[in-house]
Formats: C-alpha cells, sequence, structure tokens
C-alpha cells in the first residue's frame, strides 16, 4: 500500500507540474506576439493589448465607426478575409505597418475601400490586396503598393491627398468613377511615382484633369489603355502600342523586344503624321512590327534574335542589300523592311584521347559561321564553353629503370626516371662514384686487384759472432754425420768378409 500510495503521490506530483506548464506555454505563444480577430472588438483589443506585432483575421469584420486607428509597427493579415467600412469611418495611421492578403470593401456609401494617413504617416505597405473601392492616402510618405487590384466605385482607385506620397510597383489599377488616378493641388505636396502595374481608364482618364494645377504623376513604369506620354520620366524615349496596351522603354532594342505581332513603336518626340516603316521580320514567327520616324524623320533598325540563324540587317522595299542593325535611317515616306536571315552550319570534332603531356577532347560540334559557339550534341541545342571540350592532359607514370651500383672497379648510376606509359625519361639520372678496394696482405678482396701501397715483410741477415757460432755448428753436424756414414762402410765390408 505504501507503495501505491508513493506512486500516486508521484504522479499527481506529475500532474500538477504539467498544469503549471500551461500557463507558461501560452504566455510564450502571446509573447510571439500573433493575435487572432474575427469581430471589431478582437481587433481593437489586438491593436491596444501591446505586445503583438501581427493580427490575423479568422473571419470577415466589419469595422464602421473604427474612426483613426494607430497601427504601428503592425502586420494587418487579412487571411482572405474581408475588412469592410463605411465612408471615412475607418482611418489607419501610424509608421512601419503592412496590410495585405484580403480584401478592403467600401459599403455602400462609401467611395473608398482604404484610407492610409490622418496623423503623420510613414513606410507603409500595401500587398496583395483586392480593394472594392479606391485607395485614400492622406499626409503619409513612402506608402507602397505591390500586387493590389484595385477598383474605384465613386472616385479614383489611387487619390493622393494632400501629402500622400505613394509608389506603384505592381497591381491592376481600374475605375468606374472620375478617374484612374487623383493628386492633390501643387501645394499640398502630393507624389505619385509609377514604376509598374497596369492600368484600365474604362474610357475614363488616366488622370484627373479639372483645370486645376494639381501635381502629376511620374511614370516609370507599367502597362496603360491609352498614351501617357506627359506624365513620362525622361528617362523613358520609345513607346510600344500592342494592340491599344501601351508600355514605355529606355532603349530602342527594349521598344522592340516588348513590341508584339502588328505592335507599333514611337519615339516619345515623335509628331503627328511622320513616316512609317514596316518591318517583317522574315522569321518563322511571321512578327511584323512599325517604327514610326522620330522629329527628324529617322528611325533606327532594331537588332532580331531567330534560333540557328544569324541576323544579317533588314532590307528595304526595292533593294537586294540589307540595312545592319542599329543603322539609322531617314525616310522620305512610308516603307516596308524584311528581315534578313543566314541559316548557321556546324562542324564536328571528334572526340580525342588526351596523352601524358597533350589535353585531349570530347565530341563536340561548332559553328562555322560564328566560332566562339560551341555545342555538346550533334542538334546544336546544348551550348558549352570551350573550357568544357577539354579533357586535361593525364601526366606521366614515373618509374625507375637502370640503376647501377658502383663497385671498387667501375662507376655506378642512380638510373633515369622514365614515364611508364610513354617511355619519355622525364629526369636523367647521375653517376656514382667507385667505392674504396678493400686490400689484404697486397690485394684487394673483391677484385683481387695488387695494392701499388703494399710492402712485404723480409727476414734480416745474420752479422757477427753470431753468425760464427752458427757456421760452426752447421759444420760440426756435417763431420759428425761423415763419420758415422764412414764407420757404417768399414763395418759391412768387415761382415762381408
Amino acid at each position: 500500500m505504501d507503495v501505491k500510495r508513493d506512486l500516486i503521490k508521484r504522479w499527481l506530483g506529475a500532474a500538477l507540474a504539467l498544469a503549471l506548464l500551461v500557463p507558461a506555454f501560452s504566455q510564450a505563444a502571446s509573447a510571439e506576439g500573433t493575435a487572432a480577430a474575427g469581430t471589431k472588438d478582437e481587433f481593437l483589443a489586438a491593436v491596444q493589448g501591446g505586445g503583438i506585432t501581427e493580427i490575423q483575421l479568422t473571419a470577415d469584420v466589419d469595422l464602421t465607426g473604427i474612426n483613426v486607428i494607430d497601427i504601428s509597427g503592425l502586420t494587418l493579415d487579412l487571411c482572405g478575409h474581408t475588412i469592410s467600412a463605411n465612408n471615412f469611418t475607418c482611418i489607419f495611421e501610424g509608421s512601419d505597418f503592412v496590410i495585405k492578403n484580403g480584401t478592403m470593401k467600401a459599403n455602400s456609401n462609401g467611395g473608398y475601400a482604404l484610407f492610409i494617413g490622418d496623423g503623420p504617416t510613414d513606410n507603409v505597405l500595401i500587398q496583395d490586396l483586392i480593394t472594392v473601392g479606391g485607395i485614400n492616402i492622406y499626409n503619409s510618405s513612402n506608402v507602397t503598393l505591390k500586387d493590389v487590384d484595385v477598383t474605384s466605385t465613386n472616385y479614383y482607385a489611387v487619390w493622393c491627398d494632400e501629402g500622400g506620397q505613394c509608389s506603384v510597383e505592381s497591381g491592376t489599377f481600374r475605375t468606374d468613377g472620375v478617374a484612374v488616378l487623383g493628386m492633390a493641388e501643387g501645394d499640398f505636396g502630393s507624389l505619385l511615382e509609377i514604376s509598374g502595374g497596369d492600368f484600365v481608364t474604362n474610357g475614363k482618364p488616366i488622370v484627373l484633369d479639372d483645370g486645376k494645377d494639381r501635381n502629376p504623376p511620374v511614370i516609370y513604369g507599367g502597362s496603360f489603355d491609352c498614351p501617357v506620354r506627359e506624365y513620362l520620366d525622361e528617362s523613358l524615349q520609345y513607346e510600344v502600342n500592342n494592340d491599344g496596351i501601351y508600355t514605355y522603354y529606355s532603349t530602342f532594342d527594349d521598344a522592340a523586344d516588348g513590341a508584339e505581332d502588328g505592335g507599333k513603336i514611337t519615339p516619345v518626340t515623335s509628331t503627328d503624321g511622320a513616316f512609317e516603316a514596316t518591318l517583317n521580320y522574315g522569321d518563322d514567327s511571321g512578327k511584323t512590327v512599325i517604327l514610326t520616324a522620330d522629329a527628324d524623320g529617322n528611325i533606327v533598325l532594331p537588332s532580331a534574335d531567330r534560333s540557328g540563324y544569324i541576323f544579317l540587317g533588314w532590307t528595304p522595299e526595292g533593294s537586294s542589300e540589307p540595312v545592319e542593325a542599329g543603322e539609322t535611317c531617314a525616310l522620305t515616306g512610308d516603307t516596308v523592311f524584311t528581315g534578313a536571315w543566314k541559316q548557321l552550319t556546324y562542324s564536328k570534332v571528334e572526340a580525342k584521347a588526351p596523352s601524358c603531356e597533350e589535353p585531349g577532347n570530347i565530341e563536340y560540334w561548332v559553328c562555322n559561321e560564328l566560332p566562339d559557339l560551341y555545342f555538346k550534341d550533334e542538334a546544336c541545342t546544348e551550348p558549352i564553353t570551350p573550357e568544357e571540350t577539354v579533357i586535361p592532359a593525364t601526366g606521366h607514370d614515373p618509374v625507375a629503370e637502370g640503376a647501377e651500383p658502383a663497385t671498387c672497379t667501375e662507376e655506378g648510376y642512380t638510373g633515369n626516371t622514365v614515364c611508364k606509359t610513354c617511355g619519355k625519361v622525364i629526369e636523367k639520372g647521375e653517376a656514382i662514384p667507385m667505392i674504396p678496394h678493400d686490400y689484404k696482405d697486397g690485394y684487394c678482396t673483391v677484385c683481387g686487384t695488387a695494392d701499388p701501397d703494399y710492402i712485404p715483410e723480409t727476414t734480416p741477415p745474420q752479422t757477427g759472432y753470431g753468425s760464427y757460432t752458427a757456421l760452426w755448428a752447421v759444420l760440426l753436424l756435417a763431420s759428425g754425420a761423415g763419420v758415422a756414414a764412414a764407420a757404417a762402410a768399414g763395418k759391412k765390408r768387415r761382415d762381408a768378409r
């Protein structure tokens, strides 16, 4: 029983600790700064609660009557939902905030779906938003519109009111009201810069023109369903009209790339009634582009690209000689030019194995007309660089040959370093000096050569009395031998008797 009670106590203790941790986890989740809101009250609580950096809508919300609300530092993520409000009853102000990912809608009595700025407002991003009604920007700087879809109902798609400064990067802007864009009068410092987006007038003016001195927008890019030359930045020099859609470019080549079949390229300095050149590309696309002469009556012929061909230039009607791309032509009337092409040919380079010293190459094809073009495949669809065709030399495989040790009669040799593959002598060896003779008793023990410095040992001659003594001893021995021999002979003779 004590064991069971102990286990129960431990289990209860663990459960209590877990229960105490749950609020800590909740606090940690709140500390991450995200709040959910599905009603106006929840939205206000999230804005005013502190510690929140992002509000995520969980349902459509009508914020009519919220008036001016500061959402500095917040990201308002509509999460695909809709915020609606009556006109001028919901205004967002502050700094460094984002509104994204949903729909802003003006109620039936409203003309603007989104109001930005009342008190000073700065650094605002409106992104991935649909507005049913226009966007009104007042007393605000650095407001950016990106990937927004705006349809104005009563007034303007974008209205830059007093002190409103806005940059349009992308999106679609259309009007069912007065004009697509509205600007405050010059003294009130409104600024609208357009670098992208599609603008649809539906037959209304692109910019409000009521005779007052209003600040004009500055256009750096975008597409329009009417000409907008008077609002272009001076860097844009060419207008392209593709079936009633106007785009603008800084360079002629960019304009030519942007022109579709039947498109018309006109320098922004061109005058009414200028001569035109019709360019038939003469390729598989059948593309035709019209160039309008500039104020001086000139055109600049563009370059063209076609897979498998080199572009030779433009051949004027009635001539056989093409004019190179980039040339300036003076038009004396409407003229037709046709693109001239030369088909490219290719030569195969056989594969070659590398050697020890010489690199090899893979099989490849090179363009005869443009020798800097290399291809890996026979169809010449996989370009490669010249460096990619090279197989590096294998390098030598060195081994030592011809080594001989030195002896006491001949020099030795360290041996040559030779490539095992090709037989080339990579490095010659060196002579090894002879080793010394091993002399003993006047001769070399290895090869038998006499030692030139050897002196044999000899018995020295006897001198003085010692010599006479030895001589007398010898004579004495000889005399004794003679006497003995005579005695023996006499005995034999007696015995013979």
